[in-house]
């Protein structure tokens, strides 16, 4: 092969690996675009799962019969830091949770929550509020605390 035919083959073979570069650059591109992690999902998603397990919780605790509806739990998720888009996954979440306690009164706890791109995530709260890890039914029975630290999913599309 003569010198020419080995420079033009040299640069076909440049001009392929920068298409696909090109290409590769093009598609991860169309990937980006506004998260579709958005504040109402998490605090819709939070809130209900918070409202299911704390039902669950004060069933172990003897105090059985509390529905949806009493509890009323809600949340208002944020994510931390000035200027923080309230969309996104993070670590960087804060869900303030409030419901009514079965004896009737109101209750509020901050929960720090990390959100995956797949719509799930993982709750933890403060153990001065929401307890220990570990809880004891009134038969003495050690149990897992269901609101000390938590996990759920919601559809980020």
């Amino acid at each position: 092969m003569t010198a020419a035919g080995r420079v033009r083959e040299a640069g076909s073979a440049r001009t392929a690996v920068l298409g696909l570069f090109l290409v590769a650059s093009l598609a991860g591109l169309t990937g980006c675009g506004a998260s579709a992690i958005r504040a109402d999902l998490v605090q819709a998603a939070v809130g209900r799962t918070f409202t299911n397990l704390y039902i669950y919780q004060q069933g172990l605790l003897d105090h059985p019969g509390l529905t949806v509806q009493w509890v009323a739990g809600q949340a208002g998720c944020l994510r931390r830091g000035a200027g923080a888009p309230d969309r996104g996954a993070g670590d960087d979440w804060q869900c303030q949770l409030s419901w009514r306690a079965f004896d009737g009164s109101a209750q509020q706890a901050l929960y720090d929550v990390q959100v995956r791109t797949n719509g799930c995530f993982t709750a933890t709260g403060p153990p001065a509020v929401v307890g220990q890890q570990t809880l004891y039914t009134s038969g003495g029975r050690a149990r897992v605390n269901p609101l000390f630290q938590f996990d759920g999913c919601f559809d980020p599309s």
